[in-house]
């Protein structure tokens, strides 16, 4: 056999392929994550400064980053008592962005349409509706 070609018995399962991707998506179904998840993708992050982009409380915002930590998603740093938090993997940030494209929204969660305008300025993303 070639180096070049694939050797099966290397190949991942798909089957747990499969179980990694749905155990990702799981993370991503909460809407909360995600936000928090585009804020970091903006950069470097402490918890109080996502309370204050989110308007959410700090248990909430913690809670959140605990999961995501949990995911190996993002990392944190401490500086003295402050720990800040950041994307893990910058190419997260794309995937976010294109999966926002995907589902016909931009990364401030306005709507396109089918030509890439906006219709209206409103938020999709509705915060009420994530602290739900």
């Amino acid at each position: 056999m070639r180096d070049t070609e694939l050797d099966p018995r290397n190949e991942p399962d798909i089957r747990l392929v499969a179980r990694q991707l749905a155990d990702f998506c799981k993370v991503l179904s909460n809407p909360l994550r995600v936000l928090v998840l585009e804020e970091l993708r903006r950069g470097e992050r402490d918890v109080s400064s996502l309370i204050g982009h989110l308007q959410v409380s700090q248990s909430t915002v913690s809670q959140q980053i605990a999961v995501l930590r949990v995911h190996k998603l993002v990392d944190e740093r401490r500086a003295g008592r402050n720990v800040f938090y950041s994307l893990r993997d910058p190419e997260l940030a794309r995937w976010i962005v294109e999966g926002l494209k995907f589902t016909g929204q931009d990364s401030k969660g306005e709507a396109q349409t089918g030509d890439g305008q906006y219709p209206s300025s409103e938020n999709v993303l509705d915060i009420e509706e994530v602290r739900q």
